[in-house]
């Protein structure tokens, strides 16, 4: 998060803190259990926070939920909430986050032995394996995204000062399903009824500055 300060000459009101997404090549540990540095890191628009969602694990880490959905609209990501551009977190960007994620868990999914006669049939004419980049379905879905998201491309991303413990979680069933990886995401409208029945209280965009959620809060959940 980084944190602004009025112009000069304004009031003293607070300025929400700017949430800045970015992802980094690998991580370096340090003689702090709970603390790493990325290593290679680039930063995102906040609307590429869908790209994430593709691939992201969703299963809780240390009784911590990864991601989820406040009532009124905001995001939860492990122990901090912000609010996304307005506008961006919404049915249709989430529609196709939800059909991408489908998609590449399915080409995912399938086995060498039902892929053989696609393979053997590119190997003979002289074509390399078939990769996730090359499926008509998964060139659209991420084009389709990626132009979502240029509407929302100079758009910031903001800290909101709520417990990530109020929002609903985003995983379209708490079971499991096979195989682990790339579990589904809720539909929309799933979501919506999850929110609809989560406690609202008072949203604000100040953090105190001892706000932060400390990892015992999560050891009852």
């Amino acid at each position: 998060f980084a944190t602004r300060l009025p112009a000069d000459g304004g009031t003293n009101q607070k300025l929400p803190r700017v949430a800045v997404f970015a992802v980094s090549a690998s991580v370096q540990g340090s003689e702090n259990p709970g603390r790493v540095y990325p290593v290679g890191a680039t930063s995102l628009p906040a609307s590429h926070l869908a790209f994430i969602l593709l691939t992201a694990k969703l299963n809780p880490v240390q009784g911590m939920r990864r991601f989820g959905m406040t009532a009124r609209g905001g995001f939860s990501i492990l122990s901090r909430c912000v609010n996304l551009p307005g506008g961006c977190l919404g049915k249709a960007w989430w529609e196709q986050i939800c059909k991408l994620r489908a998609t590449l868990r399915l080409q995912l999914s399938k086995t060498p032995v039902t892929e053989q006669h696609v393979l053997a049939s590119r190997a003979s004419a002289g074509c390399p394996p078939l990769l996730l980049a090359d499926v008509g379905e998964i060139q659209d879905g991420v084009w389709s995204l990626l132009t979502t998201g240029l509407e929302f491309e100079n758009k910031e991303a903001t800290e909101l000062a709520m417990d990530p413990r109020l929002a609903a979680d985003i995983l379209a069933s708490p079971t499991l399903s096979v195989p682990a990886a790339l579990q589904p995401l809720a539909a929309w409208d799933d979501l919506e009824r999850r929110r609809a029945h989560l406690w609202q209280p008072e949203e604000t965009h100040a953090m105190e500055e001892d706000g932060v959620f400390e990892e015992e809060d999560y050891e009852d959940m």
